[in-house]
């Protein structure tokens, strides 16, 4: 039986723990060459488990991000995939909250998703090839809680 995803190369940001492990758990189960980039060393060992390639980098260095998905698509000859799933949860009360939340959430949370995409774009683009973006949101952005403004505001898909 051939399975859906045999063949393709897939990025997954945030997949040493939770949904980006559950995620690229998913997309190794279904074929595809999964490269799971975590910014914690000990993800390494949980995401060369769940049988997917682990890379070291922290989103927030968009050189470094950048290069990593230059390098999946050196080393495998081709991108398929781009999952946007990294993201950090801080949290203060909206009244109290400052300014450095909020850049730090911005960093983590918005500016690698747009990174991300452009670098996979331009590399699916230059091959000729189709593939998918996926960028994961919150619920969070549809029903805040109390000193998760930031959160949400960072974390929101383009609801209509």
């Amino acid at each position: 039986m051939t399975k859906r995803l045999e063949g393709q190369t897939i990025f997954v940001t945030g997949a040493g723990a939770g949904i980006g492990l559950g995620i690229l758990k998913a997309l190794v189960s279904e074929g595809a060459v999964a490269y799971g980039l975590d910014f914690m060393p000990e993800a390494v060992a949980t995401i060369r488990e769940a049988g997917g390639r682990p890379i070291t980098v922290d989103v927030t260095n968009a050189v470094a991000f950048v290069q990593a998905i230059n390098d999946v698509r050196g080393q495998s000859g081709r991108l398929d995939g781009l999952v946007n799933n990294a993201g950090q949860t801080l949290t203060q009360p909206f009244l109290e909250a400052d300014i450095a939340l909020w850049d730090r959430l911005w960093q983590v949370n918005q500016r690698p998703v747009l990174v991300g995409a452009q670098a996979a774009a331009r590399i699916m683009v230059a091959d000729g090839r189709k593939g998918a973006i996926v960028n994961v949101a919150s619920v969070h952005a549809a029903a805040s809680d109390l000193s998760y403004e930031g959160y949400a505001g960072t974390k929101g898909p383009c609801w209509r």
